[in-house]
């Protein structure tokens, strides 16, 4: 099943038509009620709800997808991990370790496990490039550089739950180059020490426009 079905939903349905011998998407929970019938409608999906609850008890699924916006995702997540429920959540899943606390919790009181979406690990080049740092075949690594000069304008914000602290929980860092950070990790190992800064030079926004880190 999916939670939300806005334009990343549109990817994750997809992905699971392509592995149709392996899974089904059987409902979507979507409080639009417009963007519910028209998803619904154009993915053949047969289950229709505007509540993540009704779905789950109904449904009584082995996976839940969780689309929606960010400020959601930890209640979301808990929700179904409560049900017996397995979660792919879309980054991030939370916003702070206090939640992070709580889902951890819920994996170990009901079995269920929840998992983050770091689609970059596992592209073809990827798997190429960590078996050379693995092997060393290059070499010791010693410094990697990661630059990601994605642009958002003013109206990418515009959507009600952008650019505020509340609703997306942080900005480019997050939203974006968490997956650079993650593939960084994956590649290299983990950090031991992090200096880094924020600010917003440029968008009118509470969130960072800019962030780096060393």
């Amino acid at each position: 099943v999916l939670a939300g079905a806005g334009m990343i939903a549109q990817s994750h349905v997809r992905a699971v038509r392509e592995l149709a011998d392996r899974a089904q998407a059987v409902a979507v929970a979507e409080v639009d009620p417009s963007r519910l019938t028209a998803f619904a409608s154009q993915h053949d999906i047969t289950g229709r709800y505007d509540d993540l609850e009704k779905m789950l008890e109904i449904e009584q699924p082995d996976l839940a997808i969780v689309c929606t916006p960010p400020y959601l995702h930890a209640a979301q997540i808990k929700t179904c991990l409560s049900s017996g429920v397995w979660v792919l959540c879309e980054k991030p899943i939370c916003g702070s370790l206090a939640e992070l606390d709580a889902i951890e919790l819920a994996e170990a009181a009901g079995g269920a496990r929840c998992s983050s979406v770091f689609q970059w690990r596992f592209g073809e080049r990827i798997e190429q490039f960590k078996n050379l740092i693995t092997t060393q075949a290059m070499g010791r690594p010693l410094v990697v550089s990661c630059l990601m000069n994605w642009y958002r304008d003013q109206a990418y914000y515009e959507v009600p739950w952008r650019g505020a602290w509340a609703t997306e929980l942080g900005g480019p860092t997050v939203g974006a180059g968490i997956h650079f950070m993650d593939l960084i990790l994956w590649l290299l190992g983990d950090w031991d020490r992090v200096v880094g800064m924020a600010d917003t030079l440029d968008r009118d926004i509470e969130i960072e426009d800019l962030s780096m880190a060393l």
